[in-house]
């Protein structure tokens, strides 16, 4: 299969690209130019106390920028003691981010939705519907995506499709990570901490300048904590954390106008697990029923006895959300390697940006699905591996006295991998994976024009063609219904679909005042097709599916008053979600398989708001609303009916905090902040199955930090989820076959203390 090891191809198309680069005259870094896209001479004059972002590719104030976004600084992530992305969604409106994706068994799945458009699958053959990208790099696997917050100087969160900057697959938002700049002089931090569950954190970065014009960086960071779901028949915790995460960064300065910007990482995990257990079974599903009436009595008839351990039945559902009586093979385990390039130029009133990278993945992870001492079902990925190749070349300037200003390029992606999908059942053991080999290319612009004083119109388009590669590797190991060994679930052959979208944005800006600006907009997104991989029986053919789409109106405002104490940033909007790739079960077609069958409508808002009544006093919050629901379902839909709820779709999500930082005291001085979520009821399967509907719940954190006068050291001590709350993030279920509904849930009340030291 000679298209999975073309390398020298890659090779070649990237040194062409890299050529082109150079011919151009090269490109300027994002820290070059004002933190982020636009010439530095044109860069905006924006106040240091202002949020700058760089959502639309070049550096604006949070304020000016005509989307919905949320932005957090490396230093309020700190603050809020936030390790690892996912938390970001207890204060983002209308995003939910579940680090596990529960099908999988995985720590580092990420199931991320904006607005209710997303995806919860962790395949090679189910994209995801949330872009993220780190440095401008795109993550294409939700495997190794919940990314540890090591050395970021910001996370901003885009709702809506961004289908014209970003592209691939945003067609819910995109989550965009900015890591830090080396400084210029010699220095760094280091933290340690300890805490519930034998937390130790040990976690440093240190700025190494070489010599004029050569800075580096390198940050690290260790952690390791015991799980919180306790295999009781095995001893073993899962939800545990044991990884090692290491970034290193080198800015060059070649010319007074060209810079090579250069950032490697690599994060190492060994875990025993996703925290999963077991909320719902059914021994009359196909599996149970076929596994108690070959035990016969007291197995059978249903639900016969609770006290045999060789009868799968409600015996092994806990009372306590943290136990799980499973005994099969649980496992997550990562790594995960980048290398990216930027090279730059600064041409004045125009700027080319050339940004190329690499990343390839190798884990293995698995889960009990039964949770059991019984085999009923048991999954196991290994290996997995996926390597991604990418090159986006910028063209950004501007005109006529700043009247015209545009963003346009290049893009270029690649990626390949292979998923040994290892499903044992006690029905039959299969292999259920297969390789991928996928190819996509874009060009794009967006353009601002001024037509009057205050008043700016955006106009946007990106053309994507995606090619994408399938070869099934599954047959059958053993069966226990007569299937020969060795039989094939979908061919052996290489499947083939491709896919040619334009997707344009459009919006009309007008700032009322220096400080109050408005806005209406129209945007349109798309996520790849693609084809069925869990099949089961067996199919003579290779099921494949188209791409979805969602077009969103969207209107709001940003106020902020003059000194910046206060702001309120506004959005409502309208989505239209179709060709939804949902299961359906056609007649005369074996088992269930992904397809194009339902629309739907999702109608929101978004509110955030900060205010700084007194100095050193600062009250933040957010509001999301979301009222989704399906508008129309094709023939034979499997598990949604008209009045099902759109998982990941809570109604209501809120969020507040209170910080006070008080630095009068002679002893030195304190900085206190308490963080509130809510999160009304929500179903995290789109069956809406009764026992993966978490009810709304309130989740509180708490923080105090201490640093002596004069002294460049800090104590704290925080507390997780305070009022020590229940809840899941994520589940999985099929009660009429596999005959279980489990969830993952968060760790209970939990605390840290550490210290932190600059020098």
């Amino acid at each position: 299969m000679r298209h999975y090891t073309d390398g020298g191809k890659r090779c070649r198309f990237a040194y062409f690209l890299a050529s082109c680069a150079l011919v151009a005259g090269g490109v300027a870094t994002e820290g070059a130019l004002a933190q982020g896209g636009a010439p530095a001479a044109d860069a905006p004059a924006i106040a240091s106390d202002d949020i700058v972002v760089t959502a639309r590719k070049r550096a604006e104030s949070l304020q000016d920028v005509p989307i919905s976004i949320s932005a957090f600084s490396g230093q309020d992530l700190e603050d809020r003691q936030v390790g690892s992305i996912d938390r970001i969604a207890a204060f983002t409106p209308n995003l939910s981010f579940n680090p596990s994706a529960s099908v999988s068994g995985s720590n580092s799945a990420a199931a991320i939705f904006i607005r209710g458009i997303g995806q919860g699958d962790f395949s090679l053959n189910a994209d995801p519907g949330v872009g993220v990208y780190v440095d401008g790099v795109f993550y294409a696997r939700s495997i190794g995506s919940v990314i540890d917050a090591l050395d970021l100087e910001r996370v901003e969160v885009l709702r809506g499709p961004q289908g014209t900057l970003f592209g691939r697959n945003t067609i819910g938002g995109a989550i965009n990570l900015t890591s830090q700049r080396p400084g210029t002089s010699f220095g760094g931090k280091i933290e340690a901490a300890t805490g519930t569950d034998n937390l130790v954190k040990l976690r440093g970065s240190v700025d190494l300048p070489l010599g004029e014009g050569l800075l580096t960086r390198i940050s690290a960071m260790y952690a390791n904590q015991d799980g919180y779901v306790r295999k009781v028949l095995t001893g073993d915790r899962l939800g545990d954390t044991n990884s090692f995460n290491i970034r290193g960064r080198l800015v060059a300065t070649l010319a007074d106008n060209v810079e090579l910007d250069i950032s490697a990482d690599y994060a190492r995990e060994r875990e025993n697990g996703a925290p999963l257990t077991l909320v719902d079974n059914n021994e009359n599903g196909a599996f149970p029923a076929f596994h108690n009436a070959g035990v016969g009595a007291p197995c059978f008839p249903a639900p016969g006895s609770l006290q045999d351990p060789r009868c799968y039945n409600g015996q092994w559902l806990p009372s306590n959300p943290f136990v799980t009586y499973a005994t099969g093979r649980t496992k997550s385990d990562l790594d995960a390697f980048g290398i990216s390039g930027t090279l730059s130029v600064d041409l004045g009133d125009y700027l080319i940006k050339a940004i190329t990278a690499y990343r390839k993945i190798d884990a293995q992870f698995g889960r009990d699905e039964d949770h059991s001492p019984i085999m009923i079902a048991e999954t196991f990925n290994s290996p997995f591996k996926h390597r991604q190749f990418s090159q986006e070349i910028q063209f950004n300037g501007s005109a006529f006295d700043d009247a015209l200003s545009w963003v346009t390029g290049l893009y270029y992606f690649e990626e390949s991998g292979r998923d040994n999908d290892n499903v044992t059942f006690n029905l039959v053991a299969l292999q259920s994976g297969g390789r991928i080999d996928n190819k996509s290319y874009a060009a794009f612009g967006e353009f601002d024009y001024r037509l009057a004083p205050g008043l700016t119109a955006t106009l946007g388009l990106r053309y994507s063609k995606d090619i994408k590669h399938w070869a099934p590797d599954q047959f059958v190991k053993n069966s226990a219904i007569g299937i020969p060994p060795g039989t094939l679930v979908q061919p052996l052959t290489v499947a083939r679909i491709s896919t040619g979208e334009a997707t344009p944005h459009a919006v009309l800006k007008y700032e009322a005042a220096s400080n109050f600006t408005t806005y209406v907009s129209y945007a349109r997104g798309f996520k790849s097709g693609g084809f069925s991989q869990r099949i089961f029986p067996q199919r003579p053919d290779i099921p494949s599916f188209q791409p979805e789409y969602a077009t969103v109106y969207e209107g709001g405002f940003k106020f902020h008053t003059l000194d910046n104490v206060f702001r309120l940033n506004a959005a409502l909007f309208h989505t239209d979600y179709k060709n939804m790739q949902v299961f359906v079960s056609p007649p005369g077609t074996p088992g269930t398989i992904t397809a194009n069958a339902a629309r739907a409508t999702i109608d929101g808002a978004e509110v955030e708001l900060f205010l700084r009544p007194t100095p050193g006093l600062t009250l933040q919050g957010g509001i999301g609303y979301l009222d989704a629901g399906y508008k129309t379902l094709g023939a034979f839909v499997v598990g949604i009916t008209p009045d099902s709820r759109l998982p990941y779709t809570p109604k209501w999500a809120l969020n507040a905090a209170l910080s006070y930082e008080h630095d009068a005291w002679s002893a030195g001085s304190l900085n206190a902040r308490i963080d509130w979520s809510y999160t009304s009821a929500t179903y995290t399967d789109a069956a809406n199955t009764a026992a993966l509907r978490q009810a709304g719940y309130h989740v509180v954190n708490a923080n105090i930090g201490f640093r002596p006068a004069g002294s460049t050291v800090e104590l704290y001590a925080a507390v997780q989820n305070l009022f020590d709350q229940t809840y899941f993030t994520g589940g999985y279920a099929d009660l009429n076959d596999l005959g279980i509904a489990e969830a993952a849930f968060a760790r209970p009340r939990n605390w840290t203390v550490g210290v932190k030291m600059q020098f």
